[in-house]
């Protein structure tokens, strides 16, 4: 879902400024830059913990223990 947001980063930047205009969302509640770059950094720290639990979810079912 991460990896989807920051994929959609333009739009959801847009969605967000646009309702802070309108006075529908305070601007504390949006996402800014350094936001991003927490979850850029997120996913770069949980992509290999990701990798490593789908090939021992594979060795699980391929193994006779």
């Amino acid at each position: 879902m991460m990896v989807r947001s920051i994929k959609l980063k333009d739009a959801l930047t847009l969605y967000q400024d646009h309702f802070v205009k309108l006075g529908k969302m305070d601007s504390a509640d949006s996402l800014t830059s350094a936001n991003w770059t927490e979850i850029a950094d997120l996913i770069a720290l949980l992509q290999p913990l990701a990798k490593a639990s789908r090939t021992m979810q594979l060795v699980g079912t391929t193994s006779s223990n």
